[in-house]
C-alpha cells in the first residue's frame, strides 16, 4: 500500500463497526491488514482493506464479499469467520472496500515452514485440518483458488497432534484480479498455483487439491516442489516439470504420504484425488503407516 493511502486509512480509522487500532503485517499483495476493535463491544477483529487497483470492478468485489459470507456460513471451525464487510460505493475512496474477520493469536504457516521441515505427524495433522475446512467450502460450492502457507493461520492448541488449530483465510481473493490478469496473478506467490491456473484456464475445487499438495510437500521437505529464479519459470515448472518425489529429499517420509503428495501434484486435474474427503482418508492411512 502506498504511504498516502496507508496514512489515510489510519487517519480515517473507522470501518463499519470497527476502529483501526494498529497495522498488521499484510499477507497479500491486494490488501493491507489492520487490527481493530468493535466500537461498542470492544471485541477484536482483523480488518483487510483493499488496494485501489483491486477495487475497480464492482461485480468482483461483490463476489469477494459473497464468498467470504458463504464460507463463514458453513460454520466450519477451520474457516476464519467474516464479521462484516463492504464493497464501498463507486464514488468512494478505495479504502472503503474491506472485510473484518476474526483476529487470532499465532502465526501463519509460511513462518512455521520458514524454520525448516516439519515432522510427518505435524504435517499430516495440519494438512488434514486444512482439507476438512476446504472440504466444507467445496460442499458449499466455494473454491478458494488462492491457497498458500500465508493463508493458513495456526492458533496454538494443546488438543491437536500438531499443536495448532488451522484457520483458513482469504476466501474470494481470486475474484479481485484487475483487468490486467497478469498483475493479479503476480500478487500471489507462484509456488502453489495449479497448472490449469498457470495457463489461464477455468478452475474448480481440484486447484485447491493441487495447492494443498504443494503445501504438504513444503511442510515435509522444507521447500515447495517448484521454485525457480523467476516468476514465469516457476509457472512453467508447474505446467511441464515432473513433480519431485518427497522421498528423494527425505527418505524417512512414509511411502503412503509421498504417494499422496504425488497424486495431488498431478498435472491433469482428473488424475488428482476427487475430493478433500479422499485426501483426509489418505492422510489417515498415511498417519497409521
Amino acid at each position: 500500500m502506498t504511504g498516502a493511502l496507508s496514512n489515510k486509512v489510519m487517519s480515517e480509522s473507522i470501518f463499519g463497526n470497527y476502529r483501526v487500532v494498529s497495522q498488521l503485517e499484510s499477507n497479500s499483495g491486494r490488501a493491507a491488514l489492520y487490527a481493530g476493535e468493535h466500537l461498542h463491544l470492544g471485541t477484536r477483529a482483523a480488518i483487510k482493506v483493499l488496494y485501489g487497483a483491486f477495487t475497480v470492478d464492482r461485480d468482483r468485489l461483490e463476489r469477494w464479499l459473497s464468498d467470504n459470507r458463504n464460507a463463514t456460513a458453513t460454520g466450519h471451525p477451520g474457516i476464519a469467520r467474516m464479521l462484516e464487510g463492504s464493497s464501498g460505493t463507486p464514488e468512494a475512496h478505495p479504502a472503503d472496500a474491506y472485510v473484518a474477520t476474526e483476529l487470532f493469536d499465532g502465526e501463519d504457516l509460511s513462518k512455521l515452514v520458514g524454520r525448516g521441515p516439519l515432522r510427518a505427524a505435524v504435517a499430516i495433522d495440519i494438512a488434514r485440518q486444512t482439507a476438512a475446512a476446504l472440504g466444507a467450502a467445496h460442499a458449499a460450492r466455494i473454491v478458494h483458488g488462492e491457497m498458500s502457507p500465508s493463508n493458513l493461520f495456526l492458533v496454538p492448541s494443546d488438543t491437536t497432534a500438531s499443536g495448532v488449530h488451522v484457520k483458513v483465510l482469504d476466501f474470494g481473493l481470486g475474484h479481485l484480479e484487475p483487468h490486467d490478469r497478469r498483475l493479479g496473478v503476480e500478487h500471489r506467490g507462484p509456488e502453489y498455483i495449479a497448472p490449469e491456473q498457470c495457463m489461464g484456464q477455468s478452475v474448480d475445487h481440484r486447484a485447491d487439491l493441487y495447492a494443498l499438495g504443494c503445501m504438504l510437500f513444503h511442510m515435509l521437505c522444507g521447500r515447495p516442489p517448484f521454485s525457480a529464479e523467476s516468476f514465469m519459470r516457476t509457472l512453467i515448472q508447474h505446467v511441464t516439470a515432473p513433480a519431485p518425489d518427497p522421498r528423494s529429499i527425505d527418505a524417512t517420509i512414509p511411502m503412503p504420504l509421498a504417494t499422496l503428495v504425488g497424486r495431488l501434484l498431478a498435472k491433469e486435474p482428473a488424475v488428482r484425488l476427487p475430493s478433500m474427503d479422499a485426501v483426509i482418508a489418505s492422510l489417515d492411512r498415511a498417519g497409521g503407516a
